[in-house]
């Protein structure tokens, strides 16, 4: 009944016709059967009219073809590393779009978000670990959770370098000197993040999400609200 339903949805559309050319054009039968699974998938999920800006849930799509929800899963993040237009300036964008609808938890010291894409949840997690972070995946492998001063070194790193530069330099110099002193392997950003956290003091966490937030507001250029919370913990 539920596949019958399926059928009649996609009726009007070319699934069909891309599916029979992708299998014959590649030798009928010579296909393995994961290539015909993500071919059938990926078109599938293309063609569906309900399903191109609202696609299910890989629980509601794996019951709908009677496999696991883990196999959808691994597919569709197969799909997301085969598609060509996801370069880096796709990855920063929708990555930032997306933490700044993350919810604040463990009262505010924390975030957490959800990315069902396989590559940007990759790319976030590069980030996050380039950034010393940790990267914590919960029962779902699509939702994140992060700390405050993860939060931050992530949408640092979603910044242009100039904009950068420009948030790097509102900690004074003697900020960065008692850094550096603990740590003399540490990085710019490394040195940004840990000297506002010191300032913070005790509201270091809830702080920290707060600036996150304030630098994703800005987009990847403009960072002058941060500039200013960050002096303000500065210097006030």
């Amino acid at each position: 009944m539920i596949l019958s339903k399926i059928a009649s949805d996609l009726k009007e559309t070319d699934f069909l016709k891309d599916l029979l050319e992708t299998l014959v054009e590649r030798g009928l039968g010579t296909l393995p059967a994961r290539e015909t699974a993500l071919t059938f998938i990926e078109l599938l999920l293309k063609h569906h009219p309900d399903w191109k800006d609202n696609p299910p849930e890989d629980y509601e799509l794996a019951r709908l073809l009677r496999t696991s929800p883990r196999k959808i899963r691994t597919i569709r993040d197969d799909l997301a590393y085969r598609d060509s237009s996801k370069d880096d300036d796709w990855c920063r964008e929708n990555l930032g779009a997306i933490l700044k609808g993350a919810e604040r938890i463990k009262d505010g010291d924390y975030v957490t978000f959800q990315i069902d894409d396989g590559l940007l949840r990759d790319y976030a997690q590069k980030l996050v670990r380039n950034s010393d972070g940790i990267f914590e995946q919960g029962f779902s492998s699509s939702t994140v959770k992060i700390s405050g001063k993860s939060f931050i070194g992530l949408a640092v790193l979603l910044l242009d370098e100039a904009a950068r530069k420009k948030l790097f330099a509102t900690v004074p110099d003697e900020k960065k000197a008692e850094v550096q002193r603990e740590h003399e392997q540490k990085g710019p950003l490394r040195i940004f993040v840990d000297s506002f956290v010191r300032a913070a003091g005790d509201q270091a966490g809830k702080k920290s999400v707060d600036l996150g937030f304030t630098i994703l507001s800005g987009g990847l250029s403009d960072v002058s609200s941060a500039i200013e919370a960050v002096k303000k913990y500065f210097f006030e």
